[in-house]
């Protein structure tokens, strides 16, 4: 008898092999002839998410699906059922999906043809739907990942982030009948630039239905393929810096009545880029592009993809590079008279202090404190045309910010300008060059980094894979760039300085104002209201860039306008970063210039102003 057993088992287990190894592709034909055999499990995989340097999601997917039934189908007249009219799939529906099962009845009684669901369901839940459609044989159920993306930082990230859109008909269209030709489309931004490291690969399992209508996964089937969740990427940025940032912009370009602006804090030793915020901007989290603050929604971060002139933050660079060639020296004298002739047709200015744009005898410390156009002319004639150019080249101010954003553009300079000393000596002080504020910030942030220029990163991971920071270069020398951020610690630290109203009580800060006039077409266009400022003034820990566009309201001076959106970042910087306070050095100077202001500069300015 035990023989007897043995041998029937042996025959089956041969009759098996026969059938799923030596005739398997027969197999696969008879099944699909008989369509029981072409039955596909879509298994979806999840984008990766991004996540902030501190652990905060900044974009993530949510498990939403769009559940679908359709009733019927109208073909050549006729009314054709795509779901079985029974109680007991009813039944089988509510239990996977958890809507009453007296809902689906009751649309089925009142002849609805379609009903779409948009639910959050787990993947136990997608796997019963699906189960549930094949043991029935229900054409009519649909299951669609909807793709919800949800963005926890809302307007603050938006414009470094990016976002997931709807994909047009002509997208729908070239999709054909792939099940997730739905699926949202990344929209600029990280979302766009990491798409391929975030975005999944679906999963499919082939089957059969068996005489009880369940599912039988096919071992011998070669389309079956598990699941490829995305990539998590890690950020450098900070959610807390980030968000302060924002607010902070947005106060500013609203009580200023301003075009844009924008606010990017950087860690000048590894070039992280700790803050990148800008208003106006849009919600991530909204169906539709609404109006916020009564301005319309844009997606144009003015960060990357705008060049602005620097104005006399730009002061500070030129100081360090004739510093550093040995052309200027702490100890030289220089004389401002107020104005100071180029060439024939040509003059530089000072602002007005007092009455008088005359600032007198200066040190290089002073100039720097009381923003002297004039004296930052001679630094850059001294420097000369040929080397001021190399500067530029070496610092890579021209180039695109590098972080492989859409939309990043490249800084203006005109190589071949005709009168080469009028431009020099304007460059000194910020005209003449037009720069993205990323590069503009990575240019300064040398300077708390011993001379050494980093590449700006915001992608610190990916995917369980560290991405390493890079430098640029030596630019300065690492006692060039100390001297300069003593000098930049004077324009707050001394009762002369232009940035003396930024104090922050208990900390070392280092900055320099900038207030640039906009010539465009037609005339003057307001002004753009610049600071850069160091957190804190001795091996700093941040590097913060503020700028904001045409301010309409009275105030333009950049101390008054971007100096405060510096303070609240500081302030911010100081927590996050553990920043403790130090002994303020003895003030720097009598108070001879307490009214100083920097000089308000006639610059030609290529940008996009946000609508």
């Amino acid at each position: 008898m035990t023989f007897s057993v043995a041998c029937l088992f042996g025959l089956v287990l041969l009759a098996q092999a026969n059938l799923q190894v030596f005739h398997a592709s027969d197999v696969r034909e008879l099944g699909k002839k008989t369509k029981r055999l072409d039955q596909r499990r879509l298994e979806y995989a999840k984008r990766g998410g991004l996540f902030t340097v501190d652990g905060k999601p900044v974009a993530e997917d949510q498990d939403t699906y769009e559940f679908g039934l359709e009733f019927f189908r109208m073909k050549n007249g006729e009314r054709r059922a795509q779901l079985p009219s029974s109680p007991g799939f009813f039944a089988a529906l509510s239990e996977a999906t958890d809507i009453p099962a007296t809902d689906f009845e009751q649309l089925a009684l009142a002849g609805v043809r379609r009903k779409v669901w948009n639910r959050v369901m787990t993947p136990e839940q997608t796997r019963r739907l699906q189960e549930v459609r094949i043991r029935w044989r229900a054409d009519g159920v649909s299951l669609q990942r909807s793709g919800r993306r949800v963005y926890p930082l809302g307007f603050a990230s938006a414009g470094l982030v990016g976002r997931m859109r709807g994909p047009t008909n002509k997208e729908v269209e070239s999709r054909g009948d792939a099940p997730d030709k739905y699926a949202l489309v990344p929209s600029g931004g990280l979302e766009l630039s990491l798409n391929e490291k975030l975005v999944g690969v679906h999963g499919v399992t082939v089957g059969l239905v068996d005489g009880k209508g369940d599912f039988l996964p096919q071992r011998i089937s070669d389309e079956t393929r598990g699941k490829v969740d995305g990539q998590n990427a890690i950020l450098s940025i900070h959610s807390e810096l980030q968000t302060v940032a924002a607010d902070a912009v947005r106060k500013a370009v609203e009580e200023n009545r301003a075009d844009q602006g924008v606010a990017i804090v950087l860690d000048p030793k590894s070039g992280d880029v700790l803050a990148m915020a800008n208003w106006p901007t849009f919600d991530p989290n909204a169906s539709q592009d609404l109006t916020i603050g009564g301005r319309r929604a844009t997606d144009f971060n003015p960060a990357y993809m705008a060049a602005f002139e620097p104005g006399s933050t730009f002061k500070i660079l030129t100081l360090a590079e004739a510093m550093d060639l040995g052309v200027v020296g702490p100890n030289d004298a220089f004389y401002c008279r107020g104005e100071m002739p180029i060439n024939a047709h040509r003059t530089v200015h000072c602002a007005a202090h007092n009455g008088s744009r005359a600032h007198g005898q200066l040190d290089p410390e002073k100039a720097i404190a009381v923003s002297c156009n004039v004296t930052a002319a001679q630094w850059a004639l001294r420097v000369g045309s040929e080397r001021m150019t190399a500067f530029l080249d070496k610092l890579h101010l021209l180039d695109k910010p590098g972080l492989s954003l859409a939309g990043e553009r490249t800084g203006l300079f005109d190589r071949n300008a005709y009168d080469k000393r009028h431009q020099t000596a304007v460059l000194g002080f910020g005209q003449a060059v037009n720069v993205t504020p990323l590069r503009l910030a990575t240019a300064f942030a040398m300077l708390g980094n011993d001379g050494v220029a980093m590449k700006p990163r915001i992608v610190r991971q990916i995917g369980g894979r560290k991405l390493e920071s890079e430098p640029i270069g030596q630019i300065v020398r690492p006692e060039t760039a100390h001297t300069l951020l003593r000098y930049m610690e004077s324009v707050i630290d001394s009762d002369r300085g232009t940035g003396k109203t930024l104090r922050i009580p208990g900390f070392r800060l280092g900055g320099k104002t900038g207030t640039a006039q906009k010539i465009q077409k037609g005339g003057m266009k307001g002004y753009v209201s610049n600071f850069v400022g160091f957190v804190p003034a001795e091996n700093p820990k941040a590097v913060v860039l503020v700028m904001i566009d045409n301010p309409t309201a009275g105030k333009y001076y950049g101390g008054s306008v971007a100096g405060p959106v510096f303070v609240d970042i500081a302030k911010a910087a100081i927590r996050v970063l553990g920043v403790s306070p130090e002994a303020a050095p003895t003030r720097v100077g009598p108070a001879t210039h307490a009214a100083a202001k920097e000089a308000p500069l006639r610059v030609q300015v290529e940008t996009r102003v946000a609508p």
